[in-house]
């Protein structure tokens, strides 16, 4: 894709609202007026635009002209018109006898009334009935390329609108207070054959900027035939390598794109080129004359309509034939000859638009816009859904492929659990503020003295011959057993006076009684936990943990609440104790 369609097609997506929205208020505009017809034109050898038209059920080619109002085509008995297609007519159809003259041109032939067929740019034909048409004997105008010749000019020159394929329509639609339609003509161009767009019967507002320049068409003098109508052109100015021409003001200015030049009084003429250095007349025909020019000449010609100024440079000026250049402006051969006509170049550069009726028309200049068709415009929003749809499909596929990455890492990380010592934390509990405590002091006050039965026991600890010994025997539970088999032993001094005497775990309080052992022998704890529950009362729980510097091991009996003769409970006898591992 080019760059300069990718920066029309991106600014055409930036402002896709604007253009629906613009284009909605443009059909919804005043109901009654007529709808546009787009009707493709095309450019041939000699630089006329072109449409295709069936008269008759024939097919024809008609070029087209602003400067008369008649329509001619090319009869079978024209002998001079050397074309391709002929109309066929019979005598007796015939309505009457007309010439024409437009420039050098003429013709000359029998009024006939036939049913026609304009064609659309879809392919599809806009119907019309009884147009009056020139069928020429005789005619100067045509060429294989061209066998008729469309007139969209007002019949000024003789007041016979209804004559006109403009009447015509009118003549129609008496509700219709006038006519209308709108030129947005590609340049004149040798290499190219696309003409542009003939706007029928409505301008294309999509075409145009506002504000639009009307300028009356003052009727032509029935004296000559040449022009049905002229417009007043404000004035003109030109500079050039050699200097700068302000011209006068208050032109009469014919507007035809039947022509691609652009043709000046000889005193005007004379003066631009002499503006040019290396300029010189070049070719003299029966009506006017041809300047060359240097092919790297610089120019630019200005001319004003009202507010608008239209200017044209070197690119549309400077023609180029093999090795000579010639330049767009020719002078009259007429030295009484004092209009401007304004052809194709000056025609493409703008927008035009007639609108007029058998009593008055006008013509109106504006800006040329980039057309936006409604196919276009459904393209434009084609385009617009589809980048849309992308970018959600590429967010919703991100979204998915991210949620399953998460998913299988997270299926897939292992779990480590970091064994706890808890003879660490109890010497030393802050040794590692990172890592939780199961046993944290309590601010509650000493316990109450511990009775006579409860003690530590130094149990020593047989070697172990494996890490892989045989499963730990189960501790002998003893009950009701006499207060004398459990005399109170001596208490032995704590060998670890920093180990808090009370815990809290999960909500159950419990003494914590000393260690018992030396370094060398297994230590272990004896940990009483009383249930708050009334579905465990008179239960305790007894915890025998052996410390050793590697992880601990952790057993523990279960026994029924059998009173002593003191009243309490003593703790169970452990003929084994859990091996150190």
């Amino acid at each position: 894709m080019a760059p300069s369609l990718r920066i029309k097609v991106i600014s055409y997506l930036l402002f896709l609202p604007c253009l629906v929205a613009s284009a909605t208020s443009n059909r919804r505009q005043d109901p009654s007026l007529p709808s546009t017809v787009f009707i493709p034109l095309k450019l041939n050898s000699n630089q006329r635009y072109l449409v295709q038209i069936h008269v008759s059920s024939q097919p024809f080619t008609f070029a087209l002209s602003t400067s008369t109002g008649y329509s001619v085509i090319a009869g079978t008995d024209c002998l001079t018109c050397n074309v391709g297609s002929t109309l066929d007519i019979s005598p007796t159809s015939a309505l009457g006898f007309q010439n024409l003259s437009i420039f050098a041109g003429f013709a000359d032939g029998t009024i006939v009334q036939e049913d026609c067929q304009l064609e659309k740019n879809d392919g599809a034909a806009w119907n019309w009935t009884n147009q009056r048409l020139i069928a020429a004997n005789q005619s100067n105008l045509f060429s294989p390329q061209v066998s008729g010749i469309l007139g969209l000019g007002d019949n000024g020159r003789d007041r016979n609108f209804e004559a006109t394929v403009l009447g015509n329509w009118l003549s129609k639609n008496p509700t219709q207070a006038n006519v209308s339609y709108g030129l947005a003509l590609n340049a004149p161009l040798e290499a190219s054959e696309d003409g542009g767009e003939f706007h029928w019967l409505r301008p294309n507002n999509a075409s145009f900027e506002e504000p639009v320049v009307w300028k009356p068409l003052i009727p032509a003098n029935t004296s000559t035939t040449q022009y049905d109508s002229f417009v007043q052109m404000d004035t003109y100015s030109f500079d050039g390598e050699g200097a700068s021409i302000s011209g006068p003001l208050d032109l009469l200015a014919v507007i035809d794109p039947f022509t691609s030049s652009i043709f000046f009084p000889q005193d005007q003429a004379r003066a631009i080129y002499g503006a040019i250095p290396g300029s010189s007349p070049h070719l003299t025909l029966s009506t006017s004359t041809a300047y060359s020019v240097p092919c790297d000449a610089k120019m630019k010609l200005t001319l004003v309509f009202g507010e608008l100024s239209v200017s044209l440079d070197e690119r549309k000026l400077v023609r180029r034939a093999q090795d000579t250049c010639y330049g767009t402006i020719e002078e009259w051969a007429s030295p009484s000859a004092n209009e401007y006509l304004l052809g194709s170049t000056f025609v493409s550069s703008i927008y035009l638009i007639y609108q007029g009726s058998s009593s008055s028309s006008s013509y109106g200049f504006a800006n040329r816009k980039e057309p936006i068709s409604e196919l276009t415009l459904l393209a434009i929003i084609g385009i617009g859904m589809g980048v849309i749809g992308f970018v959600l499909a590429i967010i919703i596929a991100t979204y998915l492929i991210t949620r399953s990455y998460l998913k299988r890492r997270l299926s897939n990380k292992s779990i480590t659990y970091e064994p706890f010592d808890l003879y660490r934390h109890l010497t030393n509990p802050d040794s590692d503020p990172f890592i939780p405590r199961p046993f944290l002091p309590s601010p509650s006050p000493s316990p109450p003295p511990l009775p006579d039965w409860w003690s530590t026991s130094h149990i020593s600890m047989p070697p172990t011959p494996s890490p892989n010994s045989a499963p730990v025997p189960n501790a002998t539970r003893h009950s009701k057993t006499s207060s004398a088999q459990y005399a109170a032993r001596p208490r032995r001094p704590s060998e670890a006076s920093d180990i808090p005497n009370w815990a809290q775990v999960d909500g159950l309080s419990s003494p914590l009684l000393q260690q018992t052992g030396s370094s060398n022998e297994a230590r272990a704890l004896f940990i009483q936990l009383h249930p708050s529950s009334s579905t465990h009362h008179g239960t305790s729980t007894f915890y025998t943990l052996t410390l050793p510097v590697s992880p601990m091991t952790l057993s523990h009996s279960h026994s029924n609440s059998n009173s002593h003769e003191d009243g309490t409970s003593p703790p169970p006898y452990l003929e084994n104790e859990i091996p150190r591992h």
